[in-house]
């Protein structure tokens, strides 16, 4: 028999996986806890479960959950931290079919971010990539800052986010994923994003260009299907450069929503 679980912990410190040298690498679902963990290394998991609804790779921390690292999968990838979870600088896979990726806090969630410790302001984006659907809730703010794209390619796939605010500067694709050079490859029909904020909910923010410099920028919604943005108690703001669009044939890239005819 293989193994059952690849589970490491620590009870009431940190876990760290460090960069250049840090690795785990598992046949097993793997599940990673402690009080504060940083993934900055590479994580990569082969497993995938006959249940549709668990993970096969688990972050879960009680303070905060930060993943800077190279994180790939098969199946499907939970990321949970009490205090806050920072996603940047990094990649973020699950590659399997019917997969999806949770990040979830009962505080903040942020993907991406603006580096301004060295002598030249720098993005810091992250890519979320998989085939089922993301989800993000938040308690508190999720801020997608520029640079940073989530995507979920296959038919019928979806992204969801459940925030108190949700601040977007960076992209969404329902329906697509990440081809040669970083573009975006329209893969799934019908695919959906649904946001729901207790109080604002904006596209668009700022960020800097190569050379360091302020620039504004817009956020982005794109779908293949249906795309539906609430703010329940507060407004919603769509930028000069932001976008939102749904087209069931993307630009002409997919056939007929419901396959080739």
């Amino acid at each position: 028999n293989g193994l059952a679980l690849l589970s490491v912990e620590a009870t009431a410190g940190d876990l760290t996986v460090t960069r250049g040298a840090g690795q785990i690498l598992s046949d097993a679902p793997i599940r990673l806890s402690g009080a504060r963990i940083d993934v900055a290394g590479v994580v990569r998991g082969t497993a995938v479960t006959a249940a549709a609804t668990d993970f096969e790779l688990e972050i879960r921390a009680t303070e905060i959950a930060a993943v800077t690292g190279d994180v790939q999968t098969n199946g499907s990838i939970l990321v949970a931290g009490s205090h806050g979870v920072v996603i940047y600088d990094t990649t973020l896979v699950a590659h399997g079919p019917g997969q999806r990726i949770v990040i979830e806090s009962d505080s903040d969630v942020t993907i991406g971010l603006l580096d301004a410790s060295g002598p030249v302001a720098v993005q810091r984006g992250a890519v979320l990539q998989a085939t089922a659907g993301l989800e993000i809730r938040a308690a508190g703010v999720a801020d997608i800052s520029a640079g940073s794209g989530l995507l979920a390619g296959d038919d019928d796939a979806s992204i969801e986010i459940e925030a108190g605010e949700l601040h977007l500067a960076g992209a969404l694709y329902a329906g697509a994923e990440l081809g040669v050079n970083n573009a975006a490859v329209w893969t799934g029909r019908r695919a959906h994003i649904s946001i729901t904020a207790a109080d604002l909910v904006e596209l668009g923010g700022d960020s800097v260009d190569l050379a360091g410099f302020p620039v504004e920028v817009g956020g982005s919604l794109q779908a293949t299907g249906a795309i539906h943005v609430d703010a329940t108690l507060g407004s919603v703001r769509v930028s000069e450069p932001s976008l939102i669009r749904s087209d069931a044939r993307a630009g002409g890239a997919l056939s007929s929503p419901w396959g080739a005819t």
